[in-house]
């Protein structure tokens, strides 16, 4: 006699729809700001991202001059495949253009049951993350340069590509409103550890900064 496959415990279906729904709506919903005191509504992060694939002319609408692209942003058409290619797998039937953003409000339309909550916690992750991903992609975080060989690996200098995919030269430590990262080996110092970091540097202590 076969075995009984196993099941999935029930979770709570609610709340893993709510999270879900949300996830969907940072990828793919009509995002409003304030610009000088007036309600304005811009495209979805999906659909800037579209437009960032082909060159097009990006604008957040926040007041921020809009930043030319090269033809192709390989970078930003790696991302969009990447999402495309999953959603098609997660949902194959869809209806309305793009695809993606049918398939996505596909999923909310599916009849979950609670014994796919975590499938569907799986799912919101993905969307969540792909959010955040474009996110950072358009609206990349300003970042200075810490002249300085990194005291967790020793690397000074890295190399990055540019958006054509050329090689250009940088310091490993980069410093954002996040902390210091080295680039080479990816360690980070939080900006509460600025002070070990000034230390092993031999820079003064940053202001603002307490031991």
């Amino acid at each position: 006699m076969t075995a009984p496959l196993p099941v999935d415990e029930d979770g709570a279906l609610r709340p893993a729809l709510q999270a879900l729904e949300d996830a969907v709506h940072a990828l793919c919903g009509t995002k409003y700001e304030y610009l000088d005191s007036k309600l304005i509504s811009t495209p979805s992060l999906y659909l800037q991202l579209m437009d960032a694939v082909t060159g097009e002319q990006v604008n957040s609408g926040g007041g921020s001059a809009s930043k030319s692209r090269p033809p192709l942003w390989l970078d930003a058409f790696d991302l969009l495949h990447e999402i495309d290619t999953a959603l098609e797998i997660w949902q194959p039937a869809y209806t309305g253009v793009p695809a993606s953003i049918g398939r996505m409000h596909w999923l909310l339309q599916r009849k979950w049951r609670p014994q796919d909550v975590k499938r569907i916690e799986q799912l919101a992750d993905n969307l969540r993350d792909w959010a955040v991903k474009i996110n950072n992609r358009l609206n990349p975080q300003p970042r200075k340069s810490l002249p300085a060989p990194c005291p967790a690996c020793g690397v000074e200098t890295v190399y990055r590509k540019d958006e054509c995919g050329e090689p250009i030269r940088q310091a490993a430590l980069q410093i954002s409103a996040l902390g210091c990262q080295c680039m080479s080996c990816r360690y980070m110092w939080e900006p509460s550890r600025f002070y070990i970091l000034a230390g092993a540097l031999g820079y003064p202590m940053p202001e603002g900064v307490l031991e």
